[in-house]
């Protein structure tokens, strides 16, 4: 389904109309992106005059909410009408708050939706739709940091961290961070012209806005960031998100992205002279080495976590890349550091992206390796 017809909306608000309702410990920046997005579109000058786009922070009562950095926000108006607005947009933060969050926020998310509204989950606002029971059979895009959150509490909902905003159906979902910008400029663009959009991404210093099938930026790892083609980076996304469980063959991978397979391998060989097959079995075997090397998990375990049919196959294929066996690489963890076995290493290296990656850092334990406390989830 595309974005609400610009030409239907009513003759008494402006082009753009968004509620917007904030959950306890929200995201500030994330919020006055998305909104500052709006004043700037609204008016032709910088008057900030909701001519254009129109803005309404909502509420279940007049008492403020407070953001995960101090600052509160008192709500202006209580929940009210869902027609009056084009979208409902519900912001998240920390997801400590969502404890705190009030049952007649979700009724009226919910009433939105029997009422034929568009509902948009920003930063863990996506958790607040799926709680609400609002996005099942819907596609979720969640920062890449609360991904394995957002999988254990709603394990039957379809949800990726591949790319900054989704749009599915009636539902919009967005990663959240300068992601809820280009959410903003895509919005604005579809109700109030290019022009406009044009203007806020000058007017707020960004030298373009992206779209949906931009991939998320991820944690300072060279060899992915590296990567020039956002198809491949978002392909390798996929792919991580899919390391533990049964992996995805390049059509269903293509599908996602909505591409064809042949488009993925092209793109695939051009970035590393591998195919997207042989680029995930070396993402699959580094993240194998780092759990020998970190866990307790037994070889057996391992393997099998990982998709591999038994502890011999996960042997030969270790042994491939490393030059050595599973059980060896775990003896010599504590006294040295593993070496690479130089001919078994060479067969197994392709390029210096994957001595990257069967080396250094896979995606999911660069993630680990950020300071985020525990007690700000």
């Amino acid at each position: 389904m595309t974005l609400p017809d610009p030409r239907s909306r009513r003759d008494d608000r402006p082009d753009l109309s968004v509620a917007v309702l904030l959950l306890p410990d929200f995201t500030l920046s994330t919020f006055s992106g998305f909104v500052d997005a709006l004043r700037i579109a609204a008016d032709e000058g910088d008057g900030s005059r909701q001519l254009h786009c129109g803005w309404t922070i909502l509420g279940a009562s007049r008492e403020p909410v407070r953001s995960s950095c101090g600052v509160e926000i008192t709500p202006w108006k209580l929940f009210g009408n869902p027609d009056d607005f084009d979208y409902t947009v519900v912001v998240g933060g920390l997801l400590r708050g969502h404890s705190r969050i009030d049952k007649r926020m979700l009724d009226y998310l919910r009433k939105v939706d029997e009422r034929g509204g568009w509902l948009v989950g920003v930063c863990t606002g996506s958790f607040a739709l799926a709680r609400a029971g609002l996005m099942t059979n819907r596609r979720s895009c969640v920062h890449w940091f609360h991904l394995q959150e957002f999988i254990e509490q709603f394990p039957d909902h379809d949800v990726a961290a591949d790319s900054l905003f989704t749009v599915d159906g009636r539902r919009i979902t967005c990663a959240g961070g300068q992601g809820a910008v280009d959410l903003a400029v895509y919005l604005v663009e579809h109700h109030c012209g290019p022009g406009m959009a044009m203007k806020v991404t000058s007017g707020m210093v960004v030298a373009a806005a992206r779209g949906p099938k931009h991939p998320q930026p991820h944690p300072e790892l060279q060899w992915f960031r590296g990567i020039k083609s956002a198809p491949v980076q978002r392909a390798i996304l996929i792919m991580e998100h899919h390391m533990s469980t049964r992996p995805l063959g390049v059509q269903a991978v293509a599908a996602v992205l909505g591409v064809s397979a042949k488009t993925l391998v092209r793109g695939f060989k051009k970035a590393f002279s591998l195919s997207p097959s042989a680029f995930f079995r070396a993402m699959r075997i580094a993240q194998c080495r780092w759990e020998l090397l970190n866990t307790d998990k037994s070889t057996g375990r391992i393997a099998l976590d990982h998709g591999f049919s038994d502890a011999s196959h996960f042997t030969r294929d270790f042994r491939k890349y490393y030059g050595t066996t599973p059980a060896r690489a775990r003896q010599i963890r504590v006294t040295q550091p593993l070496i690479p076995h130089k001919s078994g290493f060479e067969r197994g290296r392709q390029n210096a992206v994957l001595d990257g990656i069967l080396w250094g850092g896979t995606l999911s334990r660069s993630f680990d390796a950020l300071d985020w406390s525990a007690s700000e989830k």
